[in-house]
């Protein structure tokens, strides 16, 4: 148990990144608790342009809120690792950030913990709300555990588990799961402040959730058409499926699509026939709602693949 007198005086830092973990730390704040500094990641050039550099988006809420913020991309360098022990962290906070070292995450007294978008040991890795998606379950949620050396494998402190709906993609689930997740982490602040729990030991049977390659992101047209429209929800909004259009032997061009429904409407056309904003396979058809071909903005007309042919 914790030695304070008043739960909001326990030394809490927080690390994150993308907008996924703004919701918890504005949650810790909501609620009083002593916050003593942000680690994020170092600005990055611009997609669009490299002269400019992107503040993370945790950076961003902790500069309009007067946090310390500190950054690094070596976690091993000897003055990133000074300030923190300078801190005198009981507790660190973890959502959306990166694997530490141990000797970062061994400097708070009470631990380190991390906030999970699965339900672990399902789908540890680096994208379990796409994969999760992809594979057509149709349950999911939020694990807080102890970090330990390996990738998301630390004793289990609390869960929550949700339902997937149908038409739900990556994108709006992963809302969904911030905002659980941002009242999970003061649920366990709380217990580890009470010690009111005893974390479990993970189980050994599981899936995983590797990173996102662009192998991962293409369309199989010969796949059915449950496991084409999950893909499409799973990597939606962000990358988007992949397909391919080959005008003529000489030419191909990429299109990605967003958003689709999909009917089992028996038909007599070839796998991969497009008509209006239709695409056929074996089972019925696909209704494109949303995509974008390469190089152009979305959404676009599908009259401009209406001439070619799918690949794959």
């Amino acid at each position: 148990m914790l030695n304070v007198n008043n739960i909001n005086d326990g030394r809490i830092i927080f690390m994150g990144t993308s907008y996924f973990s703004v919701l918890s730390i504005e949650n810790l704040l909501k609620y009083k608790y002593n916050v003593l500094g942000v680690v994020t990641t170092t600005d990055r050039f611009s997609v669009r342009n490299k002269k400019l550099f992107v503040e993370s988006a945790i950076k961003k809420y902790s500069r309009l809120h007067a946090l310390p913020i500190l950054q690094s991309d070596d976690l091993k360098n000897y003055l990133f690792l000074e300030t923190l022990q300078k801190w005198h962290t009981e507790i660190c906070i973890i959502v959306a950030f990166r694997m530490l070292p141990k000797i970062v995450w061994n400097i708070p007294i009470f631990g380190s913990f991390n906030l999970h978008p699965s339900l672990l040991p399902n789908y540890r890795g680096a994208a379990p709300i796409h994969w999760v998606i992809m594979n057509g379950d149709t349950k999911t949620g939020i694990s807080i555990f102890r970090v330990d050396e390996k990738i998301d494998t630390g004793r289990m402190l609390l869960q929550k588990k949700i339902s997937i709906e149908m038409a739900e993609n990556a994108g709006s689930l992963s809302i969904r799961l911030s905002e659980i997740g941002a009242y999970l982490i003061v649920n366990t602040i709380k217990c580890i402040f009470y010690n009111c729990i005893a974390p479990k030991e993970q189980t050994t049977n599981f899936n995983l959730a590797p990173k996102l390659l662009r192998v991962d992101t293409k369309i199989n047209w010969k796949a059915t058409l449950k496991e084409i429209y999950n893909k499409i929800r799973g990597l939606s909004p962000f990358p988007g499926s992949l397909s391919i259009l080959e005008e003529n032997m000489f030419k191909k061009k990429e299109f990605k699509i967003y958003r689709a429904y999909y009917s089992f409407e028996h038909h007599p056309k070839n796998i991969g026939t497009v008509e209006e904003n239709k695409i056929f396979i074996k089972e019925g058809y696909l209704l494109i709602l949303e995509c974008q071909l390469e190089g152009k903005l979305k959404p676009f007309w599908q009259k401009q693949i209406r001439r070619d042919s799918l690949v794959g």
